[in-house]
């Protein structure tokens, strides 16, 4: 019995020894291995179970990774740690992370994740876009302007009809204020879900706070689209701090919002104050359906289909 422990916890060790942050260098297809032509995973090997994949090479501008099968599962990702970094994920690639996950990390750059049509991301944890604070402009970047300046950590997400799972809680914009900012907030996140393109969240919405419960003041900024034949499909929000000062969801031609439970007043609440808007010079409708125990948002013109699926309930605000 001894024998067996002692090489169950060398086994441990092992795998606990193997887990890395593999970064990969320059732009190029996610199963790319082959180091010669200078593109690729740093060390050879594509990122496993107990792996943190990183897109972060190339300074400003940032290198794009390419998926167009389906990846073994990773713990994490990283777009955009210091440097920008870009994961495209087309039609037949697909993902799954078991921890946190993350679009814009830190610094003055640009974290973004494009899912095209046929292609799947599914997160396993909370999932963050624009998640910390911003960092010093590199000297010279402005021509016209080359003393170094505070910029903010921008995540930019494209649902261009694939899909994104998200099993826990989705934060946008969680940065705070930082005194090297001048107190303007340090985090922007804009996300799009465009035709054909869902994103599903199966735990809370913080736009603007990574905590929509208790959520801290000085948060950043983030902007969420639903543009035409795109579905936000939430589980929960915060009815009053899912959406704080300075951001929004903006619903579009078809696009549409789902969210669970009765929440009628609380959208009468965020549209009031701009949180939730659309371009449409009607406004928004929403309706709750007791069977399924959902609140549906929609912009105006389109309310004459919804009761054609027997809503129960119906508040309009006009503008």
């Amino acid at each position: 019995m001894k024998k067996l422990i002692c090489l169950l916890m060398v086994v441990s060790l092992v795998c606990v020894a193997n887990a890395a942050t593999i970064r990969y260098q320059n732009s190029g297809d996610w199963f790319d291995v082959d180091l010669s032509d200078g593109n690729g995973w740093q060390g050879g090997l594509v990122p496993g179970a107990a792996d943190v994949a990183r897109a972060n090479w190339g300074g400003w501008t940032g290198n794009t990774i390419t998926l167009s099968d389906a990846a073994p599962d990773i713990t994490r990702f990283q777009l955009g740690v210091d440097e920008s970094g870009t994961l495209v994920v087309n039609n037949g690639g697909s993902i799954t992370s078991t921890a946190d996950s993350k679009v814009g990390n830190n610094n003055w750059v640009t974290g973004k994740l494009v899912i095209n049509a046929g292609g799947t991301v599914t997160n396993n944890s909370w999932f963050g876009v624009a998640t910390g604070n911003g960092g010093t402009k590199a000297a010279g970047y402005d021509p016209s302007n080359p003393t170094a300046t505070w910029g903010p950590t921008y995540g930019v997400v494209e649902i261009n009809g694939g899909v994104l799972d998200i099993v826990s809680h989705l934060w946008a914009a969680t940065g705070g204020t930082h005194a090297s900012s001048g107190g303007a907030p340090t985090s922007r996140a804009t996300i799009s879900i465009n035709a054909g393109g869902v994103i599903n969240v199966g735990g809370n919405l913080g736009l603007g706070t990574i905590n929509a419960s208790t959520p801290s003041a000085g948060g950043g900024i983030a902007i969420l689209n639903v543009n035409d034949g795109g579905l936000l499909n939430l589980h929960y929000w915060d009815d009053l701090n899912s959406i704080m000062d300075g951001s929004a969801i903006w619903i579009e031609g078809s696009g549409k919002v789902i969210v669970g439970g009765n929440r009628l007043t609380a959208v009468e609440n965020y549209a009031a104050v701009g949180k939730i808007q659309t371009t449409w010079e009607d406004g928004i409708t929403a309706t709750y359906d007791a069977l399924t125990d959902q609140t549906t948002i929609i912009p105006e013109p389109a309310t004459m289909a919804l009761l054609g699926l027997g809503a129960l309930a119906l508040l309009k605000r006009r503008k």
